[in-house]
């Protein structure tokens, strides 16, 4: 089977760009999921899967007639920062003061990124479509978030 585009279930503008400087072709389509919908227990890789595989199960999928054939590739991902020394799990800031905090913790160690992605791939058949094959993965980076103390409230 010959995929032409991928088809991306995120909104996520740091995933679209490393997909365009890939030259990768790509549609996005939105999930309606939820991270509350999983259940951080400890395994941060299995959680950012986890995440990326509910995103998966709540996607549209575009008509067949959009490819002009009758597979595709679909793709869904999630990632999430930990503080390894406290296991505090940091998302999206609700508010100032809270990306305050999270700042806090990131210059006082060393971070934890951890993606997780679903890859599926998705035959026409009858009048749905039939997932085909799966494959999931995480990877991970440390990173140093250092902000000079003086550049706090500019970056906040």
């Amino acid at each position: 089977m010959k995929h032409e585009l991928l088809v991306l279930g995120s909104q996520s503008q740091s995933r679209q760009l490393l997909l365009k400087e890939a030259q990768i072709p790509f549609i996005t389509v939105p999930h309606r999921s939820s991270e509350q919908e999983s259940v951080f227990s400890g395994d941060l890789s299995a959680y950012v899967i986890d995440i990326a595989c509910h995103k998966m199960e709540s996607l549209e999928l575009p008509s067949p007639g959009l490819f002009g054939r009758d597979c595709m590739l679909v793709l869904t991902a999630d990632s999430v920062v930990q503080h390894p020394a406290s296991q505090t799990l940091l998302g999206k800031p609700r508010d100032i003061m809270d990306a305050s905090r999270m700042l806090q913790l990131a210059r006082m160690s060393e971070m934890l990124i951890m993606t997780g992605c679903c890859l599926r791939e998705y035959e026409w058949s009858g009048d749905e479509w039939k997932r085909q094959r799966e494959k999931t993965w995480s990877t991970s980076a440390s990173i140093d978030f250092i902000v000079p103390e003086e550049e706090v409230s500019y970056y906040l």
